[in-house]
């Protein structure tokens, strides 16, 4: 906590890299205090206080621009421009970029005072070690500024201008950190109950129901030599692959009809299932509504027509998965072939891998045949990236793995304590069934109502507290101008380009202190973005730690995922559709 705190205070040395954008220095009154810029609920905030949220805001809001557009390689400048001053950019037709950080500012601090009232009211007492770390306040900026080869004085005009003092800094400070703890122990204490669960599962059955299916595109395309395989091809291959009665003759002709280059991903089956996909997953509508029909039967195909892209993709039904059981943990030690030059495991490699996994399962057996001993072997032979932890895998869901691998985990009969083996495209996986974990449907979908109701209850918190704004409220703002300044008059000779080189590096803490100050904010604006969405639920599902990154992936495996991707309409991939 120290060190956070610590952060949250040097962070608005960023805003040195910024121009100006109102009229310069803090305002005091007759009496050399600052006026009350305006009164929200039963508290007052002086100019110089909230010019301190100002300029948090301010960071936060060009933060989010800049690490967005400059994702996408375009320059934030042409949204912001800061070398000019904000009240001469329009944020919209009616409103300048000024205004706008202004209403930000009055919003974010009228939600923290909201917050901040009910916690008084509640009689909330921050946590020790938050309260011991307010406390070395003091100590912390001094050594900051001294981080910086500036006097405490000069640090405090460079992070925040002219008239913010210490104390100012420590009392906004200190708020939004007992603000947080509190917003933190009511999020902790959000109950929801199973009516709750099952009302929300009701609601978004759509997108987290899963099934199970394989598929395959037929594609038209010409091959090397120039003979050109056209859609009527396509089309032929499809209703024969629609025609099949096995997942065999599926996994069959899917490899007959693959092409030459992605052939590979499709010799020994796995390529074509899917084991847990949702409606939105799917990414194609006529395809999701024909899978997700209750009347449809496992072994049942369909063949959809993409026109655009002049190919076919049938999908055959293997069986509707019920979200609503409890998650397995499970152990395997897992034996791979080794490739050959060519980078492709052989028949002999297979059979090496075999006889090796037959091997150490008989060393278990012969032993205490324990859950330690068996981590201990995962430890010595396993070749997952989990060896190191006994080949441990906790709350796997259904269809997280591979086919084979799943089917075991969730056999109706399965037992704690049974073992066996089983292969996949992976290799050969010694099983240790550990037991049942919590159940899915909780697991998943508790964390999303709770989050609702944080955001619900963080927008009454805002909606609570009546505001009152006073004349000196349009004075909020100007200090960053002054910011500027002392930044240049500090930075002379070889000194201005460490000064420059410092207020570019602080940008990652400046990100700690927009997190802080208007993370209350960010939740109400953003509260449906801040939760899980409910396709992500039955996408998780879908990240396999077998199947895993395309780092994990072999060439073949990358082939037979790319081919579904790309052969998706563009209109309507499945990426697209969860928005993730």
């Amino acid at each position: 906590m120290k060190r956070f705190l610590a952060m949250l205070i040097a962070a608005m040395l960023v805003i040195t890299a910024f121009a100006g954008c109102a009229s310069s220095g803090t305002e005091t009154g007759a009496n050399g205090e600052s006026p009350v810029a305006v009164k929200i609920g039963n508290t007052e905030y002086t100019v110089e206080e909230m010019n301190f949220m100002y300029l948090a805001t301010f960071n936060e809001i060009y933060y989010n621009l800049y690490y967005t557009y400059s994702s996408y390689g375009i320059d934030v400048s042409m949204i912001i421009d800061t070398a000019k001053p904000l009240e001469e950019q329009m944020f919209s037709e009616e409103m300048t970029w000024h205004d706008y950080v202004l209403d930000y500012t009055a919003e974010t601090v009228k939600t923290i005072t909201g917050i901040y009232e009910e916690a008084v009211a509640n009689n909330f007492v921050l946590p020790e070690d938050v309260q011991a770390d307010i406390d070395t306040f003091d100590e912390q900026i001094e050594e900051i500024a001294a981080q910086n080869s500036m006097t405490v004085e000069e640090y405090l005009v460079s992070s925040y201008g002219e008239g913010i003092s210490k104390e100012t800094v420590r009392k906004m400070t200190e708020l939004q950190l007992y603000c947080n703890a509190y917003l933190q122990h009511y999020r902790d204490n959000v109950t929801v109950s199973d009516e709750d669960i099952n009302a929300y599962y009701e609601a978004n059955k759509k997108d987290i129901d899963t099934v199970a299916m394989r598929y395959f595109f037929t594609p038209a395309y010409s091959d090397e030599e120039g003979s050109e395989y056209t859609s009527e091809n396509a089309k032929e291959d499809a209703e024969t692959l629609a025609a099949v009665q096995t997942e065999e003759e599926f996994d069959a002709l899917a490899y007959e009809f693959a092409d030459e280059k992605q052939k590979e991903a499709y010799d020994d089956g796995a390529s074509t299932a899917i084991n847990g996909i949702s409606y939105s997953g799917i990414g194609i509508e006529e395809v999701s509504e024909w899978l997700f029909d209750e009347a449809r039967q496992p072994g049942e195909t369909y063949s959809y027509h993409d026109e655009a892209n002049k190919n076919y993709l049938v999908v055959r039904f293997e069986g509707f998965i019920n979200p609503n059981y409890n998650l397995i943990d499970v152990r395997h030690i897992l034996i791979a072939p080794e490739k050959n030059e060519e980078g492709k495991k052989t028949e002999e490699t297979w059979a090496a891998a075999e006889a090796k996994a037959n091997e150490v399962y008989e060393s278990y057996l012969a032993g205490e045949m324990t859950e330690e001993a068996f981590g201990e072997l995962a430890k010595e032979h396993s070749e997952d990236g989990n060896a190191a932890q006994g080949g441990i895998y906790e709350g796997v869901a259904k269809g997280q793995m591979v086919e084979n691998f799943n089917d075991w985990c969730f056999d109706e009969a399965r037992q704690p304590g049974d073992t066996g083996i089983v292969k996949t495209e992976f290799g050969y996986h010694i099983m240790y069934f550990v037991g049942v974990g919590e159940n899915n449907l909780y697991k998943n979908i508790q964390p999303v109502v709770a989050s609702e109701r944080v955001s619900e209850w963080i927008t009454e918190c805002g909606l609570n507290v009546a505001e009152e704004r006073t004349a000196e409220f349009e004075n909020i703002g100007g200090m960053i101008d002054d910011i500027v300044n002392a930044s240049a008059e500090n930075a002379e000779g070889g000194e201005k380009a460490e000064k420059e080189a410092l207020s570019t590096s602080t940008v990652i803490i400046g990100v700690l202190v927009v997190i802080i100050v208007v993370c209350i904010v960010i939740i109400v604006r953003n509260g449906s973005k801040k939760k899980a969405e409910p396709e992500e639920i039955a996408e998780e599902t879908e990240e396999s730690v077998l199947e895993a990154t395309d780092e994990d992936l072999t060439e073949e495996e990358l082939l037979a995922e790319e081919a579904f991707e790309e052969n998706v309409p563009e209109e309507e991939t499945a990426e697209e559709a969860t928005e993730e």
